[in-house]
């Protein structure tokens, strides 16, 4: 299995303090703190096979995890599919897809407080090499958090049989 890595949001917040010494003198200081924002939405993605040979099926597993006490509505992804593969069937929990020109938008409707949405994506590859396939949020109803907020990626590298 290939996983995907999770980047944790940070910010750095400046702050300044005035500080009196004794002798009445002030003195200004800088110091910094590191604010952990905590991850709302975590996109994972795994494939279940890393290397395969032409002709098998390649099977994304995505995962859409609420790391919330509330309700998440009305999620918007879109998944670009690797090139030179056929799509043979896609499943979301929930919720609804529109495939177009190599693209998924999937919506899904809820996703409850401490769990999550799978999508299954099953393809066949039509040409040896790489198969880079990525996911994003781009609309949510929630202010949240992601835990990588451009792309997830997973990568699958298809070779001969004499490779394998």
């Amino acid at each position: 299995m290939m996983y995907s890595n999770c980047n944790l949001p940070l910010s750095l917040i400046k702050n300044y303090s005035t500080v009196k010494a004794f002798n009445s003198n002030s003195h200004s200081a800088s110091c910094s703190t590191l604010v952990v924002n905590p991850v709302c939405l975590i996109l994972t993605q795994y494939a279940t096979k890393c290397k395969l040979k032409l002709g098998d099926t390649l099977i994304y597993c995505i995962y859409v995890i609420n790391n919330t006490k509330n309700s998440v509505t009305n999620i918007k992804l879109k998944d670009t599919l690797p090139k030179e593969v056929k799509l043979i069937r896609t499943f979301v929990e929930d919720g609804y897809y529109n495939y177009n020109n190599n693209s998924i938008l999937y919506k899904i409707r809820n996703i409850k407080p401490h769990s999550f949405c799978k999508i299954t994506i099953v393809l066949r590859p039509t040409t040896l090499g790489k198969k880079i396939n990525s996911i994003e949020v781009i609309c949510k109803k929630s202010k949240c958090t992601l835990n990588n907020p451009c792309e997830i990626c997973s990568i699958v590298k298809l070779n001969t049989n004499e490779d394998l």
